[in-house]
């Protein structure tokens, strides 16, 4: 009889020192190229001075313990199965064990997440900095603003806190409903709105290279193909020239819902179209213009393969249709305010400002540690500069001339187009033709898809490239020498600022039994700095109230009008008109104020009968008065 089944089975430790070290060359790999891009670090521990500020010496002992690992461990490591799988010269990528999909999924992610807080070392490092006290602030309040709808009265959403008494109000902006609601469980718990913003921003990166990774291991059937299309798209340099922006660092639905595109296109399942529909749906609920541009980017990816007749063209016209249902059902009841709105607040024009040239795809962002100073720009919202690496790695992908090949070269020409506004003439003919492009003001987000286009090509030659290469080492080195190359080359210097931790607390003292309406002074000014709007908007998160002020990417009518009058504060035309707002009491703030005009306000202030004083505080050493509006005299 055998007993062998029941004899006790002694696991081996060697696969486990093989992980461990696999995950210490990661480890000091992401470490040499922290202290490449930011000098090192030199600090005190328990009064012992300790240094890493040599890249190489990491990079030396992460080489050591490589050799030594396949020296005395023989053994594929992780990287090596991770390179390889899939190298073959399939279409579709072969089925795969649910838990090796689980294993490359969490390993893929972990790469990503170690790649991207490299690069953003700085924004890891100070989760309560901002780059400025602009838009981010105003993407915090937004955040909060639905974390507290959501609870206290959801049916009302939009209502937000600002420029009352005009409704809907969010929707003067994007809502980035998605972010809002992934945010929301976590300012429940108490956690700083300001910090989630932050976690948001990394995860985004993240997710972008994770998902581009899986959009081009599915059409190319190589992991490090993906791997390094992942690497462009997570780090691509339009996201450090768009970081004031959250919305617009929300790109990881593009790739996923261009998977399930390729998908429904190749198989013609109702539920890939579905499941495409609702990416779709989740991108325009992120940011309302890469929903927009997406959907155009995908229609031309769609048309140049049925054209190539690589579809089934009935059955993914059914699948396709039901999935443009999933993203009307979902953005639809959500677009209804903007659609409200447009008729009291207008439409946008196409600005010259927000349309590229050729040029600026020549022009690097100041943030870019290694092309600002050599390619320097005019304008950040136009510095487009893709970066060597992209451009190299996508060139032969163009002309490759295979179906996808042609699709996104297709799909690449009209974003580039597309993204020069004004001087090209597709921007124009949407503007023209759809509807929803008369909402937007800003042609040169539409680089973004660049990007994406340029990462897709990028895999495609990778793939090829990875198919000649005989030896897995080699696949390994390569492959992690070109990631290394597009993270050096991406690095940005965010330069952020950091956000004060607490509101003033004189909001504290408004009446706690009621809902009140107020005022922030110094009044914002449309032809001035517009940080102290978003100032008053951070400061909101603390207490909710509305306000008479705000700032967004749209503006009441009265909104000019109003801000002109309040140059003369506190005259009798200015106090009135705060009055017909509705205001009950105005907070006037030292801090913001130029110091002799402050106290010029206040002996005015102080003189009239019909604005009482409630109390003074302090914060951040100045003073800060709450003044009760009263009715006037009869």
């Amino acid at each position: 009889m055998d007993n062998s089944a029941a004899q006790p089975r002694h696991m081996s430790p060697l696969p486990i020192l093989a992980r461990l070290a696999d995950m210490a060359v990661l480890l000091l790999a992401a470490a040499a190229a922290a202290i490449a891009i930011t000098g090192g670090l030199t600090t005190q521990v328990g009064g012992v001075r300790v240094s890493a500020t040599s890249p190489g010496r990491v990079l030396v002992l992460a080489l050591l313990i490589l050799a030594l690992r396949h020296a005395w461990i023989r053994r594929p490591s992780i990287w090596e199965r991770l390179t390889t799988a899939g190298n073959a010269p399939a279409v579709e990528v072969q089925a795969a064990s649910r838990s090796s999909r689980v294993a490359t999924h969490i390993l893929v992610v972990g790469m990503f997440s170690v790649l991207v807080c490299v690069v953003m070392f700085e924004q890891v490092a100070h989760l309560r900095s901002v780059s400025d006290l602009g838009d981010p602030l105003f993407s915090v309040w937004r955040l909060d603003w639905v974390a507290y709808q959501l609870r206290t009265d959801p049916l009302h959403l939009f209502d937000a806190n600002i420029f009352h008494p005009e409704p809907r109000t969010l929707a003067y902006s994007d809502a980035m409903l998605v972010p809002a609601f992934v945010a929301a469980p976590w300012i429940w718990m108490g956690a700083d709105p300001v910090v989630v913003h932050n976690l948001l921003m990394i995860g985004s990166a993240v997710a972008a290279g994770v998902t581009m990774f899986w959009l081009v291991r599915s059409l190319t059937s190589s992991n490090g193909a993906g791997l390094v299309a992942g690497s462009i798209f997570a780090l691509y340099p339009l996201r450090w020239a768009f970081y004031s922006h959250l919305e617009l660092q929300v790109t990881h639905w593009m790739p996923l819902a261009l998977l399930f595109l390729h998908r429904t296109l190749a198989r013609g399942q109702v539920r890939d179209g579905l499941a495409t529909g609702a990416a779709v749906a989740l991108q325009a609920l992120s940011s309302l213009y890469y929903g927009v541009f997406l959907s155009i980017y995908m229609c031309i990816v769609a048309a140049v393969l049925a054209l190539t007749k690589q579809v089934r063209l009935r059955p993914a016209a059914g699948a396709l249709l039901c999935g443009a249902g999933v993203t009307a059902a979902l953005v639809g009841p959500v677009t209804l305010p903007y659609f409200q709105n447009s008729r009291r607040v207008g439409q946008r024009s196409i600005e010259a400002r927000f349309s590229a040239q050729p040029r600026d795809y020549l022009a690097a962002h100041g943030r870019s540690r290694m092309y600002a100073s050599a390619l320097p720009g005019q304008d950040g919202q136009l510095e487009l500069f893709p970066g060597v690496a992209a451009v190299a790695l996508a060139a032969p992908g163009l002309a490759m001339l295979t179906p996808g090949t042609i699709a996104y070269t297709a799909a690449l020409a009209v974003a580039t187009d597309a993204s020069i506004g004004v001087h090209g003439s597709t921007y124009p003919a949407l503007y023209r033709w759809l509807l929803p492009f008369r909402g937007l003001r800003a042609p040169n987000r539409f680089a973004v898809l660049v990007g994406l286009s340029l990462a897709v090509l990028a895999g495609y030659s990778m793939a090829r490239l990875l198919r000649v290469i005989p030896s897995g080492t080699i696949r390994v080195t390569v492959v992690a020498a070109l990631v290394a190359v597009v993270t050096l080359e991406s690095a940005p210097a965010l330069g952020l600022t950091p956000v004060w931790r607490h509101a003033p607390g004189i909001y504290g003292s408004l009446p706690a039994d009621r809902d009140v309406v107020l005022v922030d002074l110094p009044f914002p000014q449309r032809d001035g700095p517009f940080s102290v709007e978003y100032s008053y908007l951070y400061f909101a998160t603390a207490h909710h109230r509305r306000l008479v002020n705000g700032g967004s990417g749209f503006y009441p009518p009265w909104y000019n009008g109003l801000a002109e009058l309040m140059k003369t504060f506190p005259n009798d035309a200015a106090v009135a008109a705060l009055r017909d707002h509705g205001a009950e009491f105005l907070v006037v703030h030292e801090a913001f104020y130029e110091p002799t005009v402050f106290d010029e306000v206040i002996a005015g202030i102080e003189a009239r009968a019909d604005l009482a004083a409630v109390t003074t505080a302090k914060w951040n050493g100045k003073n800060v008065k709450l003044y009760r509006v009263v009715s006037p005299a009869r």
